[in-house]
Order: structure tokens, then C-alpha cells, then sequence
């Protein structure tokens, strides 16, 4: 087998482990018949523009890392933000749990695609693609399961 066949077949089948623990998570949350937890706007918001972000970033992992170190470390900085800010909600383990799927530095998501990105200084246009779907695959299991959440009701005066 060709070396970059190897590659591919290894993001795919991670890929498929960070979808399938993904998906566990948000079963968990369903069994768990716990309260409603509340929806966040500025959760819910905040994530999509960091996807939005991120996923641009990541576009520019083809270029020298030291090109674009200052905007790695201002989204490193708001997705620890927002991160913090989700540990200090009521009843959120899984999302704060997810977060800490995707930020960590030795996983296979956004963490961990960033520090390859600085370790190898410009990264294979077909490594920033796949890691672009499973990293946005990520923040979409999170943005869905915010916008499950219950909504505070509407009061019309």
C-alpha cells in the first residue's frame, strides 16, 4: 500500500472513531433524562462563528505555520474563552465534554490539527480537506446539540 493510502485510510478511520464517540455523547445526553437544559444564544452564536473561524484557518495550513501563528493563537484564545464560559453553565457535561474532544491537543480534531500544522511548519492540501470535515462534523454535533436545548419562552408585555 502507497504511503498516501495509508493516510487516507487512517483519517478515515478516525474519522469515523471522533464521528462515532461524537454521536455517543449526544445519546448519552438523550438517556440521561435529566431537566431540560436552557439554549444559549451566545453559546450557539459564538460556536458558529468559531467553526466559521476555524475552518478558514485551517484553509491556510498549506501555507508556513509562522504566517499565521498570530491568528492561531487569537482563535486559540476565543475558543478557550467560549470553552471556560461553557464549563460554568448549569448542567452542560456534554457539551463542556465535547469541547474538550475538539480542543485537545493530542486528539485527532482541531487541537490536535493545530499543533500538527506547527510541528510539520505546512500541512498536504488533502490532510487540511479531511481534517476540515471531521473538525466541522465536530462544531456541528456541538451547535446541534445547543440548539436542542430548551428555549426560555417568549413573554410578550
Amino acid at each position: 500500500m502507497k504511503k498516501h493510502e495509508c493516510l487516507k485510510s487512517d483519517i478515515s478511520r478516525n474519522t469515523y472513531v471522533v464521528l462515532r464517540n461524537m454521536y455517543v455523547l449526544i445519546l448519552c445526553l438523550a438517556l440521561a433524562g435529566c431537566a431540560p437544559v436552557a439554549f444559549d444564544s451566545h453559546s450557539f452564536t459564538q460556536t458558529k462563528a468559531l467553526k466559521a473561524d476555524a475552518l478558514k484557518l485551517m484553509d491556510q495550513a498549506t501555507d508556513s505555520f509562522s504566517l499565521h501563528a498570530a491568528e492561531v493563537a487569537r482563535l486559540n484564545d476565543q475558543l478557550e474563552s467560549l470553552h471556560n464560559y461553557e464549563k460554568t453553565r448549569c448542567k452542560n457535561k456534554i457539551t463542556v465534554q465535547q469541547w474538550d474532544i475538539l480542543l485537545d491537543p493530542d486528539g485527532n480534531l482541531l487541537g490536535g490539527f493545530l499543533v500538527e500544522w506547527k510541528d510539520s511548519i505546512i500541512l498536504k492540501k488533502a490532510v487540511v480537506t479531511e481534517k476540515g470535515k471531521l473538525i466541522g462534523g465536530a462544531f456541528d454535533q456541538i451547535i446541534e446539540l445547543e440548539s436542542h436545548k430548551r428555549k426560555s419562552p417568549v413573554i410578550f408585555e
